[in-house]
C-alpha cells in the first residue's frame, strides 16, 4: 500500500529511437516510510538513469571504434 506523495513528475530518457519523455507518479509506502516511482521499477529503470542500455552500448562501441 502506498500513498501518492507527487504526480506528473516528468522524465526523460535517451533510446537509440530518440528522446522518450513520460510523466510518473512518486509513491510513499504506508508499511515503511519509502518513496519510489512504481512505474520505473515496473519498466527496470534506475533512480538516476538518463539512458538506456541500448544507446548506452552504441556510445561505447562508436567511442572504441575512433
Amino acid at each position: 500500500e502506498y500513498y501518492i506523495q507527487r504526480r506528473n513528475d516528468e522524465k526523460t530518457l535517451i533510446t537509440i529511437f530518440g528522446e522518450v519523455n513520460y510523466l510518473r507518479t512518486y509513491y510513499k509506502s504506508k508499511k515503511d516510510g519509502s518513496y519510489r516511482y512504481l512505474s520505473d521499477e515496473l519498466v527496470g529503470i534506475y533512480p538516476y538513469e538518463r539512458m538506456d542500455l541500448s544507446y548506452e552500448s552504441e556510445l561505447i562501441e562508436e567511442a572504441i571504434l575512433i
